[in-house]
């Protein structure tokens, strides 16, 4: 596999504590062209305007 093939294969997994980043690094990811996995299960609010860009099934 060429580089440039597994990097277009590769899973991203971004984890963390409340109020660690994550929404800001999967922000990152995706202005950087990595599709994310997102559900929209949680919508922004006051704690986090832009929303939590989090995939339920990974969270439980």
């Amino acid at each position: 596999m060429s580089g440039d093939a597994a990097a277009r294969d590769a899973v991203v997994l971004v984890t963390g504590l409340p109020r660690a980043g994550t929404s800001l690094a999967m922000q990152m990811l995706a202005a950087g062209g990595v599709p994310l996995l997102v559900d929209d299960a949680r919508p922004p609010d006051a704690s986090n305007p832009r929303g939590y860009l989090e995939y339920a099934p990974v969270r439980a």
